[in-house]
């Protein structure tokens, strides 16, 4: 009787492991057929031309280079990307161009944040200063940039809202008006 016990158990195992061995496998190949649905931001990083900065000319203010990241919350380390020049970048007639750094590499993003289709871009008040040009660059590279995010070719934000340390400003450097979101 023992014997006949034993035999029982080891058949009961044996039916036990082929049976959870044959759901295994359908459920793998179902898994497998079953596509997977990733989102795919795309962004344009606009970087001032050589042709604006040093001669003025307004018809090429801004080139970009276009990239892609896979969360909303990797666009601020796309911003950090325009404190470095690429050196160059494609203008708006497609052709490449020089290009200069947007954001000098001392001025800090603290924070940027989408809601309700408008980027809230925060920076801190320490070493945030510069002329005219340098706000119209800074301000016009970010939302540019951020205005050009795109989830499945549609555009994510329709304006771009600046504050400094978590506060509304009147302006960023002294030159242009930032009380409203910029929709430009």
């Amino acid at each position: 009787m023992k014997k006949f016990t034993q035999n029982l158990i080891f058949i009961a195992i044996i039916l036990l492991l082929l049976t959870s061995c044959g759901k295994s496998s359908i459920n793998n190949s179902a898994s497998e057929k079953e596509p997977v649905n990733e989102t795919v931001y795309e962004i344009s990083l606009y970087y001032p031309t050589k042709e604006f900065v040093v001669n003025g000319d307004e018809n090429y203010k801004f080139a970009s280079i276009r990239t892609t990241v896979n969360d909303i919350d990797e666009i601020k380390d796309e911003l950090e990307k325009l404190k470095v020049s690429p050196k160059t970048a494609t203008n708006s007639d497609g052709k490449e161009t020089d290009v200069f750094a947007a954001i000098p590499k001392k001025i800090t993003i603290n924070n940027i944040e989408l809601h309700e289709s408008i980027f809230t871009v925060d920076l801190n008040s320490k070493n945030l200063e510069g002329g005219s040009l340098d706000e119209q660059i800074l301000i016009g590279s970010i939302v540019n940039t951020l205005k050009s995010v795109k989830e499945n070719n549609t555009p994510v934000s329709n304006s771009v809202k600046f504050t400094v340390d978590g506060k509304d400003v009147q302006t960023l450097m002294g030159h242009f008006d930032v009380t409203e979101p910029i929709e430009e």
